[in-house]
């Protein structure tokens, strides 16, 4: 028997979700994410059901973040070396790029 799941350590299983989708994105292509705090809750709250736990968070975060994100990368709209924002707008996640960060010189 499992005991109910914390706010508090669903926005910790999100926070670790996140990081191992910016290490990926950092080490195969080079794309920084910063995500909101208000996306970490939509996320949160998207991704956890009471019969569950936090086990449809993985689900939730390839729908909204990966797929989409993946569609914006194959359509050139999002490159290498770029930083991409996510947050929440219209109760669903946003995703707009910053500027291209500058190479550093060898």
């Amino acid at each position: 028997m499992f005991h109910t799941l914390s706010e508090d350590n669903i926005a910790d299983i999100v926070e670790l979700q996140l990081e191992l989708v910016s290490e990926r994105l950092k080490r195969q292509r080079d794309i920084q994410i910063t995500v909101s705090e208000k996306a970490k809750q939509f996320l949160g709250a998207r991704g956890y059901d009471p019969d569950y736990g936090a086990r449809p968070l993985k689900r939730v975060i390839q729908d909204t973040i990966l797929d989409p994100l993946s569609m914006k990368i194959i359509k050139g709209e999002i490159k290498e070396g770029e930083t991409v924002t996510l947050g929440v707008k219209n109760n669903e996640i946003t995703i707009s790029k910053k500027q291209k960060r500058a190479l550093a010189s060898a």
